[in-house]
């Protein structure tokens, strides 16, 4: 009996040796960032570990400001953002960067304009429109709609996603 216990307990020991050890071995990479891409990333990092169960890749979708943040002070091996990062943003990182384009997605426009079923605008009128030079449509667009007011909704707060809209040169 007392023979079996010790077995059980060197076993325990082994198998819980065993468990740190290849844990410790395991190769894990920590990111962050955008959002937009985050169920992507996720897919790709499944399949990636079926056939790479060493790997171990965490992703967290906090918004690509964040993911800057946490990669710019060592926190996560990579960030993903929907702006490419500024020259000083990039300055400040000791590891190095290396900005490699993932993945790419459209942004839509909505509008809510009554009587107006078909809406074209220019990459210009856009532009106009979320730097706040046109500010009503019937002003600047040939529309039988007077002074409706343009107005801008966003997500919880202006994301890199905005600056889809905005030349590099405005930025």
């Amino acid at each position: 009996m007392k023979t079996r216990k010790a077995s059980f307990l060197f076993l325990g020991a082994l198998v819980t040796q065993f468990f740190s050890w290849s844990a410790f071995a395991a190769t894990q990479l920590k990111g962050a960032g955008a959002t937009f891409p985050a169920p992507l990333y996720q897919r790709w990092i499944a399949e990636y570990t079926k056939t790479n169960p060493d790997v171990q890749i965490n992703y967290q979708g906090i918004g690509s400001g964040a993911g800057i943040k946490q990669f710019t002070r060592n926190l996560v091996s990579f960030g993903a953002s929907d702006a490419a990062m500024t020259d000083k943003e990039i300055a400040a990182v000791k590891q190095g960067v290396v900005l490699i384009p993932a993945t790419a997605g459209s942004v839509v426009l909505a509008y809510n304009l009554p009587g107006v079923e078909n809406l074209k605008l220019s990459r210009e009128a856009y532009l106009g429109i979320f730097l706040g030079k046109i500010k009503a449509f019937g002003l600047f667009f040939d529309l039988p709609l007077g002074s409706c007011r343009t107005r801008i909704l966003e997500r919880q707060k202006m994301l890199q996603t905005g600056q889809s809209f905005i030349p590099a040169s405005l930025r």
